[in-house]
């Protein structure tokens, strides 16, 4: 008989124990949002090697084509600008300057009065879009020394 007393006094810690153990399960929201955005990775206009270089719009002006590198979040309009309507590059003499534009024509220069932007929607992730120089000479009847000129422009996007 004593042994009852100390079987029964295990099994109410048995069940004692296993009422206070337990796990439940539950959710709970997590949120995130991506906004629309774009960055100019980089870019760049190599114009070809040229000899006399004369004033903007003629045939001795040096003309060439360039890329710049975008890279935005998805399906997001952008415009890509230039504060001022010339760059002015430095080298071994007089400045030579550079007109930027958005057509392979050359007559719609980036922000001149009223000027041209370059405008799209990207796709999302990185791409290309081309941008378009004419370096021509500043200094009148006198031609740059030879040598290498450069500038580096800012460009803005706005999106």
């Amino acid at each position: 008989m004593k042994m009852l007393p100390i079987t029964l006094a295990a099994s109410m810690l048995m069940i004692a124990g296993a009422a206070q153990a337990g796990t439940a399960n539950g959710n709970y929201n997590v949120t995130a949002t991506v906004s629309a955005a774009c960055e100019i990775v980089t870019g760049s206009i190599v114009l070809p090697d040229h000899g006399l270089l004369g004033a903007s719009g003629t045939p001795t002006a040096a003309r060439g084509a360039g890329t710049v590198t975008l890279n935005c979040t998805g399906a997001v309009p952008y415009q890509i600008s230039h504060p001022a309507s010339s760059i002015d590059m430095t080298g071994p003499s007089a400045t030579v300057r550079v007109n930027l534009f958005t057509d392979s024509a050359y007559t719609l220069q980036m922000n001149k009065t009223g000027g041209s932007k370059i405008a799209g929607t990207s796709t999302g992730g990185i791409e290309t879009v081309s941008i378009y120089g004419e370096a021509y000479n500043t200094s009148g009847s006198s031609f740059p020394k030879p040598g290498a000129y450069a500038a580096a422009p800012a460009l803005t996007i706005t999106y």
